[in-house]
């Protein structure tokens, strides 16, 4: 099993970045100050950090994974991956980072360990640091589309985010809703090949397409918040 699971990273990394990635690159790379300090919470193999390469910062990346941490550490020697949960006491120093990345993350960690997850970015970002989070968005069109939503896969409503964040001492600064049609299809190959098969999933030009068009337009399938750090918690 270890050895499928190592093909199956090494495949993923032949062509990992899909439109998301490029879209989230783009979110985040304004409020970029020059040799900005990255958490990148979930890095798996390092599509963002391929991205972010090409800029002045130096990103620190966790996973709960060994395997594709040996991977992407000698990938991007340059950056610096460690072994840890979101959900328990980082290794690192408060107020470590200026910027902190959580993407499609939440809806994977145990239940009930939500708002305390939060709560542990608030003690490693610094104060006015900004938070970079997008999940599932909890709507109608969104439930219906996504396989694992009913086994258990989670979607979150604004409402009850934006609570939490609060909760955890956090100022939202922006919340916009991206993704459709074409990106679920992507998602559910996704599945299939990554649960299933364990090989890279499908890929070509014009899905890639069909997904960028879904990015340009307003979407309904994940939530992306902005927020800043506003007291320690």
């Amino acid at each position: 099993m270890k050895n499928a699971r190592m093909k199956y990273i090494c495949a993923r990394d032949k062509n990992p970045l899909v439109p998301g990635h490029y879209y989230l690159y783009n979110w985040v790379k304004p409020f970029l100050k020059k040799n900005a300090k990255i958490l990148d919470i979930g890095c798996w193999t390092g599509p963002l950090e391929q991205l972010f390469a090409n800029e002045r910062c130096h990103v620190t990346g966790i996973d709960i994974e060994n395997e594709p941490l040996k991977f992407v550490r000698k990938k991007f020697p340059q950056f610096t991956f460690k072994n840890a949960s979101i959900t328990e006491k980082l290794p690192f120093k408060k107020n470590a980072f200026d910027v902190v990345l959580y993407f499609m993350v939440i809806e994977h960690i145990p239940q009930g360990t939500e708002l305390d997850s939060l709560k542990i970015i608030n003690q490693v970002l610094k104060k006015e640091g900004q938070l970079f989070f997008n999940t599932m968005h909890d709507n109608f069109l969104s439930n219906l589309l996504d396989p694992a939503y009913f086994f258990g896969h989670r979607h979150y409503s604004r409402k009850n985010l934006e609570k939490m964040l609060k909760k955890a001492g956090f100022k939202i600064e922006s919340v916009t809703y991206n993704a459709g049609f074409f990106t679920t299809l992507h998602i559910i190959l996704l599945y299939f090949y990554k649960h299933v098969l364990r090989r890279n999933e499908p890929r070509n030009k014009f899905l890639d397409w069909l997904m960028e068009q879904d990015y340009k337009n307003r979407g309904f399938v994940e939530i992306d918040i902005r927020a800043r750090k506003i007291k320690d918690i």
